[in-house]
């Protein structure tokens, strides 16, 4: 499933699982959720631990098409009130992907404020090792994506602030400009 696409089998239109999460019963409540996870077998744990409850589906890898985020979406009853979180995995990977789909699927897709980002627990890289190596309830999970979930622009926004939160990227702004200045007075004195 990690391979590529061959013509019978487009990865990015599909998404694992879904034919358990359309059962689910967490996409058809009001305040609902559906989560879309990186990989097959979070699916399989989440559908384990929440004895099919709670709708859970997997883009198969980290890129994250407009059409799965379409059929993910399709599962929820409740859009103005549910979230679907894109619950992707805490490494460097995830993060990408993660921006990758703010900065270039969200924005050009209509009706996605309901779409919502977050990722396991630091020191936890995906989903099986928040249950597997810490023995976690799906309570505790739930929770955790309920409590640091944030909406897709609300966590972008956050991603590009905190590097200048800690002044890592201020230094090196303010560096950048002496070194333009540096420059341009260096150029007009060869004028």
């Amino acid at each position: 499933m990690n391979g590529t696409s061959i013509p019978v089998f487009q990865k990015k239109e599909c998404l694992f699982g879904i034919d358990l999460a359309k059962e689910a019963a967490s996409a058809h409540k009001e305040y609902g959720m559906v989560v879309l996870v990186e990989g097959y077998m979070d699916v399989a744990i989440i559908y384990e631990k929440s004895v099919g409850q709670v709708s859970c589906v997997a883009s198969m890898g980290t890129a994250v098409s407009m059409d799965q985020i379409k059929s993910a979406l399709e599962l929820l009853q409740d859009r103005v009130d549910g979230k679907l979180i894109v619950n992707l995995d805490g490494d460097s990977a995830g993060y990408t992907a993660a921006e990758r789909l703010c900065e270039s699927v969200l924005p050009v897709m209509a009706d996605v404020s309901c779409v919502y980002i977050a990722h396991p627990p630091a020191p936890y890289k995906d989903v099986g090792e928040y249950f597997e190596i810490a023995d976690n309830t799906l309570e505790e999970y739930v929770t955790h994506l309920e409590s640091t979930a944030k909406n897709w622009i609300e966590w972008r926004a956050l991603r590009i602030i905190e590097p200048l939160r800690s002044g890592r990227e201020l230094q090196r702004t303010a560096a950048e400009v002496e070194f333009a200045a540096e420059q341009g007075a260096s150029a007009d004195r060869d004028i």
